[in-house]
């Protein structure tokens, strides 16, 4: 006789703690991530108009201003960016066969650079030197043909702090 009321203890047991589940998760205890409602509960039964109310906490966040590069003051640096005729293929299609960049720092402070050589907004080759100071300088040509659909060629220059700068390659008789 006691096995059958042990087995029935064990079932109400089971019974109230999913029956407990149930009245957090419905009373807003266990809330979901997508919902941000507030948590009242009244679990003993008084009467919730008579409790004291809890000061509402305000979460303030800093205002994070952006920070907006700068432009790379005049006269900082010297560039020269030329191209040989690409070679026409026909159907539009044309290859980059030679192209040179020279990269002179006009000014007595260190430049981090990295240069990107782009057509089609497609980085076609890609940079990175630095320029020590005043009279510092690169020379450098593309290291691979590239095949494109136009002779606009750009070298963006992507200097430490400053917002990118572009320049046309322009096309030229020589690269010497």
């Amino acid at each position: 006789m006691n096995s059958i009321f042990e087995g029935e203890k064990l079932n109400a047991k089971i019974v109230f703690v999913i029956l407990g589940i149930a009245i957090l998760i419905l009373s807003g205890c266990v809330q979901s991530p997508e919902k941000n409602v507030p948590v009242s509960t009244n679990l003993s039964g008084t009467n919730i108009s008579n409790a004291t109310p809890v000061p509402a906490i305000e979460i303030t966040t800093p205002n994070v201003t952006p920070t907006i590069p700068k432009e790379l003051p005049p006269n900082t640096i010297f560039v020269s960016a030329r191209m040989l005729k690409p070679v026409d293929w026909g159907n539009g299609k044309l290859e980059l066969v030679s192209m040179k960049v020279k990269i002179y720092n006009q000014r007595n402070t260190p430049l981090s650079i990295k240069a990107q050589i782009i057509n089609d907004n497609m980085i076609l080759e890609e940079k990175a030197f630095s320029l020590a100071g005043e009279g510092s300088n690169i020379e450098f040509a593309n290291e691979k043909n590239h095949f494109i659909n136009n002779t606009n060629i750009t070298l963006r220059l992507l200097v430490q702090d400053y917002k990118p700068i572009d320049y046309n390659v322009v096309e030229s008789g020589g690269l010497s």
